[in-house]
């Protein structure tokens, strides 16, 4: 599925139902993500929760939900790297410490014009939170967020969102699969 490719000002969606996805299940997530070719902007996101953006940007992901972003480009706010969102709110900041096209971790462990292996796992809790952990390429760059609260919208999505501005990239994805266990 191609959510941008190397043009400006693109913004990209793809979105499948989840049917009967409770807020006890736990979910696995595994696709293959390809981001290159371009400027180095801006990002793409897999997204479990809602259809929409709401008023984010695709490279940040669902406003309703869980989001693990893979953003290449450093703008006003100097985010750029992996980071999750659960409603909008970052609970797993991995930035990038140089500037844009510099080149250094995590923005160089995927955007290299390569395929790379990304699988995310959600595993609610008893008390009503829940943990998010990412692995990139078996064990090259790995990640956890904790949710306290955790609740998904009554209709759940699993959906992958990019962007492109100024700069560009193809934001690519393929080989998706997902699991969810009781």
């Amino acid at each position: 599925q191609h959510i941008t490719q190397t043009q400006n000002s693109q913004s990209g969606a793809a979105y499948a139902q989840i049917p009967q996805l409770s807020r006890t299940d736990q979910l696995t997530g595994r696709y293959q993500m390809y981001t290159g070719d371009g400027t180095v902007a801006d990002g793409l996101c897999v997204n479990i929760g809602a259809n929409t953006l709401g008023t984010r940007n695709g490279e940040d992901g669902v406003e309703t939900g869980v989001a693990l972003c893979f953003d290449g480009w450093k703008n006003e706010q100097a985010e750029h790297g992996i980071q999750i969102f659960y409603n909008g709110d970052m609970i797993l900041e991995g930035r990038a410490t140089c500037g844009n096209r510099e080149g250094c971790p995590p923005v160089s462990f995927f955007e290299d014009e390569s395929w790379h292996a990304v699988e995310m796992n959600i595993s609610p809790d008893a008390s009503g939170g829940a943990s998010v952990v990412f692995d990139l390429d078996t064990g090259i760059y790995t990640g956890h967020g904790v949710i306290n609260s955790y609740q998904l919208p009554d209709d759940v999505y699993l959906g992958f969102t990019g962007r492109t501005g100024g700069a560009t990239n193809n934001h690519w994805v393929k080989e998706v699969s997902i699991a969810k266990t009781p």
